[in-house]
C-alpha cells in the first residue's frame, strides 16, 4: 500500500535508531501517520482466511483493508467477544493495552435489527512507550452503547463509544460489522482517529525518541492564518518567539480538523531546551490559548 521506498528508507534510518523511531520517521517523512496506518494493519490482519471470503461473498471488500493473499493467512486471534445483547445498554470495558499494539474486540448482539457483531479495532500507537518500557501496559476505558450517551461518539446510527485512559491521545479505533447473514461491511470512515488536541502532544516531548518530530501546539479559533507562538520557563524567562502558520489535523472519526502550529522544541538559538515544566502562549489576532508542556532533554 505505502509502495517500496518508505521500507528501503526506514532500513536507512535504523544504522542510527531503534527500529520504532526509523519507522516512524520514515512515516512522517512520506507524509503518512504512523498511528493511522498501525491501526489500518489491524484492519488487514482481522480480515483473513474465512473473514475474507465472507468479504468477497458479500461483495463489500475494498483492496485498501486487505492483503492481497488474506484469504491465505490465519485467523487473527480475538482478544475477547462480549455480549451485549438488548437495546438500550450500556456496557463498561476496561483493556490493558501494551505499546505498539493491535487489539480486536467483537461485541455481539442478537436483538432484532441490530448488526449481529460490532468489531472494534483498537491500537495503542505509542511508540515512545516502546522504547522505554515495552512491557507496560496502559489502561484504557472503553464505553458502549447501542442509545446515544452525553459524551459519546457515534460510530453509526447502532452504536456509540466514549474511551478514555492516560494514553488516549495514542489510541486509534476502527470498527467493522458483521450483519446477521455473516457478511462483513466495512465502516465508511475506516481511519476514524481520536486526536485530542485541546493541549500540546506528544507529551512529554523527548529530544532522544522525538528528534524529526515536532510538538503539536493548539492554535487560537481566528481566521488569521498566521499565529505567534511564545515559551516561557516555568519563571517566566522567554526562551522561545516566533511566528508560524497553522496546520490542519485531520480527526477523520468526526470528519472534522483541529488547528495547531508545529514547533521543533528549540530556543530562539536553535538549541535544545532544558529538562522541565514550560508555558506556552499562542495568539493569533486576540485570539490567546495558553497552556503547560514538558521536555524531556537527556
Amino acid at each position: 500500500k505505502l509502495g517500496y521506498d518508505i521500507i528501503k528508507r526506514s532500513w536507512e534510518l535504523i544504522r542510527t535508531n531503534r527500529a520504532i523511531i526509523a519507522i516512524v520517521k520514515s512515516f512522517s517523512e512520506f507524509g503518512y501517520s504512523f498511528g493511522n496506518e498501525f491501526n489500518l494493519f489491524g484492519i488487514w490482519s482481522y480480515i483473513t482466511n474465512d473473514r475474507f471470503e465472507k468479504l468477497i461473498d458479500g461483495g463489500s471488500l475494498k483492496t485498501e483493508f486487505t492483503f492481497e493473499e488474506a484469504d491465505k493467512y490465519p485467523l487473527f486471534r480475538l482478544n475477547n467477544a462480549y455480549d451485549i445483547n438488548g437495546f438500550g445498554t450500556l456496557k463498561s470495558y476496561s483493556f490493558m493495552l501494551k505499546p505498539v499494539t493491535n487489539h480486536i474486540y467483537e461485541f455481539r448482539n442478537s436483538h432484532l435489527n441490530l448488526p449481529d457483531t460490532l468489531v472494534a479495532i483498537i491500537s495503542n500507537t505509542d511508540y515512545r512507550d516502546d522504547v522505554i518500557s515495552p512491557q507496560l501496559n496502559s489502561e484504557i476505558d472503553y464505553s458502549i452503547s447501542n442509545i446515544e450517551q452525553p459524551g459519546y461518539t457515534e460510530i453509526n446510527k447502532y452504536y456509540f463509544d466514549k474511551i478514555g485512559g492516560a494514553k488516549v491521545d495514542y489510541i486509534r479505533v476502527n470498527y467493522l460489522f458483521k450483519d446477521i447473514d455473516s457478511s462483513f461491511v466495512v465502516s465508511p470512515d475506516y481511519n476514524m482517529v481520536i486526536n485530542r488536541i485541546e493541549y500540546p502532544f506528544p507529551q512529554p516531548f523527548r529530544y532522544d525518541l522525538d528528534p524529526d518530530i515536532k510538538l503539536n501546539i493548539p492554535a487560537p479559533e481566528s481566521n488569521i492564518t498566521e499565529t505567534d507562538l511564545y515559551i516561557f520557563s516555568i519563571s517566566m524567562d522567554l526562551v522561545f518567539n516566533g511566528k508560524f502558520f497553522k496546520v490542519p489535523v485531520s480527526n477523520d472519526r468526526r470528519n472534522e480538523k483541529f488547528i495547531v502550529i508545529q514547533w521543533d522544541g528549540k530556543d530562539r538559538n536553535g538549541n535544545k531546551l532544558a529538562n522541565g515544566v514550560y508555558i506556552y502562549f499562542t495568539k493569533a489576532g486576540d485570539s490567546i490559548k495558553k497552556g503547560k508542556l514538558v521536555i524531556f532533554n537527556e
